[in-house]
């Protein structure tokens, strides 16, 4: 019964979500400032996640290489509405040069406190994100990190923001990319807004392809009389195949 009431809290929550309040920075630094961050995760598993990615290059022949890190030329890697997330620190570690976007200066703040604990360095920036992204010259980064962005933007902004990912990634990039599956149920509601498979394919479009899909990374409940938890992430690859 108390997992029937806190799923129903959930919903409702979701559903008073209005599409001008996701769309405000005011609104994301509020709920950073109110703690309200139920979307963070206490570990990152960058370093699996990136070697998942990387078995892509060698079963299809047709895909590029993934870009080599090395310390004179490292690959590039743009993580979008980052926050505090310790993918940064992650990839940094891994000798990736990192360009985080984030809207609130707490977390970022954050940030740059862990970064100089352990002597790393990334490039963050505070702003609006579709400000910020435009002044990003094309074909900039090798990888495209995202692992909380794509759902937490209100649906009718993700054609734009898809357009200007796909502008400033390489021909041979690769995008990491976590789908948020709800249940039937709250398919409509968010943050985070529900994301499939057919959503991602159908804003990519004609060059970028689905490589490599993974099951939910929990389970998550079909209907509210089940209880748990009524939305799973679920990580997905997608790259450009090159031409023989």
């Amino acid at each position: 019964e108390m997992l029937v009431v806190w799923w129903l809290v959930v919903l409702l929550w979701s559903s008073a979500t209005g599409m001008e309040e996701v769309k405000s920075i005011e609104y994301w630094k509020g709920r950073w400032e109110k703690g309200q961050t139920g979307w963070k995760f206490q570990d990152d598993p960058a370093e699996k996640n990136l070697q998942w990615l990387g078995t892509l290059a060698t079963e299809d022949p047709s895909l590029p290489a993934i870009k080599c890190r090395t310390e004179e030329n490292p690959p590039r890697v743009l993580i979008p509405l980052c926050g505090d997330s310790l993918t940064i620190d992650a990839l940094a570690k891994l000798k990736y040069k990192v360009t985080g976007i984030e809207g609130a200066e707490q977390p970022i703040e954050a940030v740059k406190k862990r970064l100089q604990e352990q002597e790393l360095e990334a490039e963050l920036i505070v702003g609006d994100f579709f400000a910020e992204i435009k002044k990003i010259a094309d074909n900039t980064f090798d990888l495209l990190y995202d692992r909380g962005s794509l759902c937490a933007i209100h649906p009718s902004v993700r054609e734009e923001y898809v357009a200007e990912m796909k502008r400033v990634l390489r021909p041979d990039a690769y995008i990491y990319q976590e789908l948020i599956l709800r249940n039937e149920e709250t398919k409509g509601t968010g943050p985070p807004f529900h994301v499939g498979v057919p959503e991602v394919s159908a804003l990519y479009g004609e060059g970028w392809k689905v490589m490599k899909q993974s099951d939910a990374l929990y389970e998550y409940s079909e209907s509210a009389a089940e209880g748990g938890k009524p939305f799973a992430p679920a990580p997905l690859a997608l790259a450009k195949p090159q031409p023989a």
